[in-house]
């Protein structure tokens, strides 16, 4: 199943996109954060459908997320 989601005339030119191989795409992160965020604070339900996919992140990231959330879970 493919979606395609159209939000200005721009995004219909499918060249502006990051090439895509096969099932995976790469895309920095500032382009796909903002609309995470809003979905999960409006409760999409696509969230929901997602919530199990496998995400890959670099190391260097992965490392940051972990110490944030220590220091979040230590500050609660």
């Amino acid at each position: 199943m493919n979606l395609t989601v159209f939000t200005s005339p721009d995004d219909r030119n499918p060249t502006s996109w990051p090439a895509s191989t096969g099932e995976h795409v790469t895309v920095p992160l500032r382009e796909i954060l903002p609309i995470l965020v809003d979905a999960c604070l409006t409760r999409r339900a696509w969230i929901r459908d997602f919530q199990d996919e496998p995400v890959t992140l670099s190391a260097d990231l992965y490392e940051v997320l972990q110490a944030y959330r220590f220091i979040r879970k230590a500050s609660a």
